[in-house]
């Protein structure tokens, strides 16, 4: 694959394009320095004021972020995306993260994404009250983690890529 990497990364021509399943890329779009491709991650939160704070912030340390804004798209973006992470709020139009979580987890027609790890951003313990959810409940959706709201963009950071290692 390094091998691969390296001779693409030499042909910088505009019309040096690489087939994907999403259409076709220039070499330099697929791949990052290093012939490695960046982490990619989807932010599922109806709050357009978090995906800005989060572009800026998980950017500077060379992420993709790919943006949803309800559960139902966050789903659907999980299969044309197929993301490294999934940072998914809880309390949201349509589908909340809980339902989107739970669905990702256990729905067949998600098994080759269920292994993408999760982490839910909550106002917990709120978040649960508010959708009648019970602790036990909240750790059957087998979310890897969890920050509370507002977060600390650090923490946010520090958890990602812990999560990001494994």
């Amino acid at each position: 694959m390094k091998q691969i990497a390296e001779i693409l990364m030499v042909d910088d021509e505009p019309d040096s394009r690489i087939a994907t399943s999403s259409g076709s890329v220039g070499a330099k779009t697929l791949f990052s320095k290093g012939g490695v491709m960046p982490k990619k991650m989807l932010l599922v939160d109806d709050d357009p004021d978090i995906h800005i704070q989060a572009k800026a912030l998980f950017k500077k340390k060379g992420y993709e972020l790919i943006d949803a804004y309800d559960g139902n798209e966050g789903l659907q973006k999980v299969i044309e995306e197929r993301p490294d992470l999934i940072i998914l709020d809880v309390i949201m139009p349509i589908k909340d993260g809980f339902a989107a979580c739970r669905e990702l987890k256990t729905d067949e027609r998600y098994h080759f994404f269920s292994h993408i790890p999760v982490l839910m951003l909550t106002v917990y313990p709120d978040d649960r009250e508010k959708l009648h959810l019970s602790v036990r409940e909240g750790m059957e959706m087998e979310a890897e983690d969890y920050v509370q709201k507002p977060f600390d963009p650090q923490e946010l950071l520090s958890r990602v890529e812990e999560l990001l290692k494994d």
